[in-house]
């Protein structure tokens, strides 16, 4: 049985693109040979579970399984046995504990921030949450970035001044999110050749080294 590989999705604000990143990335890493699982921890929310009772069966495939915050070690320690071996974990928006425990022993943090003030104010916390959970390798991925203008470049240099490294690929605002997660499916498979798949596909293969090297 392969060793589980763990991707932390994590943040402090809602609306920062987390569920996408996490979805999105769990689709292309089934296509790249991954048996993936996203756990939804936003119950509240469950956009993740509510995006994968759209997708079905549809290959290549992903599997989302609602995980209750206080369940997750438990849910982790069960996903070998069912197969899987890269767990996804979507967290929700101000919640502390649950981040660090996401991010605790992961092979990859991602930090959504979109460039605007009300995300970069966050990252301090964000920081700090990661340094408790042992300064895992952690990227910010800058999210609905206006495709006009210059906001994403100076919202990189905010991000770096807060410690923490920018993943080389921004992803711009497009309406084929929205799109494409209405049907269950990832900008990636609605529009294969469109600026939106290109840019997850550059995100997907930047981090997909740091999880290759975690995996036995």
């Amino acid at each position: 049985m392969s060793a589980l590989i763990k991707l932390a999705v994590i943040g402090q604000k809602g609306g920062s693109g987390k569920t996408p990143i996490a979805l999105n990335m769990a689709v292309l890493a089934a296509a790249n040979g991954w048996k993936p699982v996203v756990l939804d921890l936003d119950h509240d929310q469950a956009s993740a579970s509510n995006w994968g009772d759209r997708r079905g069966d549809r290959e290549p495939l992903v599997s989302v399984v609602p995980c209750l915050p206080a369940r997750l070690k438990q849910t982790l320690a069960a996903i070998p046995e069912q197969g899987f071996d890269l767990a996804i974990l979507d967290t929700p928006g101000r919640q502390d504990r649950l981040s660090v425990e996401a991010a605790e022993g992961a092979a990859v943090v991602l930090v959504p921030c979109r460039p605007i003030l009300a995300d970069t104010d966050t990252l301090p916390t964000v920081k700090r949450m990661v340094e408790v959970a042992g300064n895992p390798t952690t990227l910010a991925v800058i999210t609905v970035a206006p495709t006009q203008g210059t906001r994403h470049v100076d919202a990189a240099d905010l991000i770096r001044a807060a410690g923490f490294e920018v993943a080389p690929v921004v992803l711009f605002r497009r309406e084929v999110y929205g799109d494409s997660y209405n049907i269950g499916q990832s900008p990636t498979e609605l529009e294969p050749r469109g600026k939106a798949a290109l840019e997850l596909i550059g995100l997907y293969e930047y981090i997909s080294r740091f999880l290759q090297a975690n995996r036995t």
